[in-house]
C-alpha cells in the first residue's frame, strides 16, 4: 500500500495545497543497482526556454550555439554528473522550464526545484514517513506514480538584454569559471536538482505542522540540541520554536561522524554539523539548508560564491551524506563527503542527460511561499560578490492519497 501526495485528491484526502522547494537502512541493497539514469524533459514551449533559439558562442565544454542548446547540455551534464553519484534502476524524471521569475537590477529569483510528489507505505519504506518521489521509486525498485519525479524552473529573464542584475547572464560554461559577474548555471542547477531527490523538509516553518500530517524522512533525521530530540518527536509549538532555533538545530543521520564533521569549523556544535536556522526563519531557505558559516563552504548553503566557490567537478560534497542517510545509495566508491571526483563525466560537451524527452507544454501551477522549506534560489548584491539565497520552493506539489 503506497500514498502518494498529489492536487487531485483521492480516496480520503481532498485537494491538497501545493506547497513551495531507520533511512540508512533503506540503502538499495538488492543486487547490483546502476547508475540513475536522471533525464531532463523540456517543459518549455516552443522558442522559449530550452527551445530559445537566440544565438550564443560556445562556451568551455559546451558547443551550443544558442541559448536553448546551452541551457540543455549544462543540464545534461548536471543529470550526468548526479547520475555517476546515486544509483537507481528507476529512471529519475525531471521537467524543466525557463520563467520570467522576478529579476531587479540588485536581485532577482534564480531558480527552484523540489520532488513534484510525496510518497509514504511504499515496500522498503519506514510507515507513515513521506519520501520525495525519486527516492521511493528508488527503493522501491519500480515506478510507483507516472509523470516527472522532480520540477526545476529557472529565471530567463538572467539572459535577457536588461538590467537584470545590472547585466549578468547565466554562464552554461562546464569548467566552473564564469566571466565578470555572470552566473554558475551548473551550480545552481546541481544545487536544485539535490532538492529535488529529497535534500528539503516540508515543515510548515511557520506553524510547525508537518504536511498532511506525516514528517519526511529528512525530518525524522532533524535534531534540536535544546529540546535534546528529532523533530517528530516535537510537538508543532516547539518544532516551530525549533526553526529558529540558531546554533542548535543539527543533522542526526548517521553517515556525519566525528571524523567527518572534523573536517568542517564553524557551523558545528560538538560533533554535529548544524542546519541553517536563522531567528527569524527564512521561509525557503531555513531548515533545508546547511549552516552558512559553515566552513569549508558546502554546495547546500543557503549562501555560497555564486561565481562557482564550490566546485561540483571535484564531487557534491557533505550533499552525498545527506543523500546516503535519505535512503540513496552511493555508487562509484562515492564517499561521505564526496569530494574525489570519483567517475564525474568529462566536461567535454558530450553529456546529454541520458536522453532529454520533450514532454511538451508547461510545468503546471506554482505555488506561493507558504512558510515551508525546501529550495530555491535568490541572488543579491548585498556584498563584494554575488551570494545565494535558498528563498522559495515553487515546485508543483500534486498530492493525493492513492493506493497502489
Amino acid at each position: 500500500m503506497a500514498r502518494s501526495a498529489s492536487a487531485m485528491g483521492l480516496v480520503m484526502v481532498t485537494d491538497a495545497l501545493r506547497r513551495g522547494c531507520a533511512a540508512a537502512l533503506l540503502v538499495l541493497t538488492a543486487g547490483a543497482v546502476q547508475a540513475a539514469d536522471i533525464r531532463i524533459i523540456n517543459g518549455d514551449t516552443p522558442g522559449e526556454g530550452l527551445n530559445d533559439t537566440t544565438p550564443r558562442d560556445p562556451v568551455p565544454g559546451n558547443p551550443g550555439t544558442t541559448v536553448g542548446a546551452q541551457r540543455l547540455n549544462a543540464l545534461g551534464y548536471v543529470a550526468d554528473l548526479l547520475g555517476s553519484r546515486i544509483g537507481s534502476d528507476v529512471p529519475i524524471l525531471v521537467e524543466v522550464t525557463f520563467s520570467n521569475l522576478r529579476c531587479r537590477s540588485t536581485n532577482a529569483d534564480l531558480a527552484a526545484a523540489g520532488p513534484e510528489r510525496l510518497v509514504s507505505d511504499f515496500p522498503g519504506a519506514q510507515p507513515g514517513v513521506f519520501y520525495a518521489l525519486a527516492l521511493a521509486n528508488a527503493i522501491n525498485g519500480a515506478r510507483i506514480e507516472s509523470g516527472p519525479d522532480i520540477s526545476a524552473d529557472f529565471n530567463a529573464d538572467l539572459d535577457a538584454p536588461d538590467d537584470c542584475l545590472g547585466g549578468a547572464d547565466w554562464y552554461y560554461g562546464l569548467d566552473n569559471n564564469p566571466p565578470g559577474d555572470d552566473l554558475n548555471f551548473v551550480s545552481t542547477a546541481t544545487h536544485e536538482l539535490i532538492h529535488g531527490l529529497g535534500f528539503a523538509s516540508f515543515v510548515n516553518l511557520q506553524t510547525g505542522e508537518f504536511f498532511m500530517g506525516l514528517p519526511s524522512i529528512y525530518e525524522t533525521f532533524i535534531r534540536d540540541l535544546g529540546f535534546s530530540t528529532t523533530w517528530p518527536s516535537l510537538n508543532n509549538n516547539e518544532r516551530m520554536a525549533s526553526a529558529a532555533n540558531d546554533g542548535n538545530v543539527v543533522w542526526d543521520g548517521p553517515s556525519i561522524t566525528p571524523q567527518v564533521s572534523a573536517r568542517y569549523s564553524d557551523g558545528t556544535v560538538g560533533s554535529d554539523l548544524q542546519l541553517y536556522a536563522p531567528n527569524p526563519v527564512e521561509p525557503g531557505s531555513s531548515i533545508s539548508h546547511w549552516e552558512a558559516d559553515l566552513t569549508p563552504n558546502a554546495l547546500m548553503e543557503p549562501f555560497v560564491d555564486a561565481r562557482g566557490d564550490v566546485d561540483i567537478r571535484n564531487g557534491i560534497g557533505l550533499a552525498a551524506c545527506v543523500l546516503s542517510d535519505l535512503g540513496w545509495g552511493l555508487i562509484n566508491r562515492v564517499g561521505c563527503p564526496d569530494d574525489d571526483g570519483a567517475a564525474i563525466p568529462s566536461p567535454d560537451g558530450t553529456a546529454d542527460g541520458s536522453g532529454n524527452a520533450n514532454a511538451g507544454g508547461g510545468s503546471g501551477d506554482m505555488a506561493g511561499d507558504d512558510g515551508s522549506g525546501g529550495g530555491g534560489c535568490t541572488l543579491g548584491r548585498g556584498a563584494p560578490d554575488p551570494i545565494w539565497l535558498a528563498l522559495l520552493l515553487v515546485a508543483a506539489w500534486r498530492l493525493r492519497r492513492q493506493s497502489i
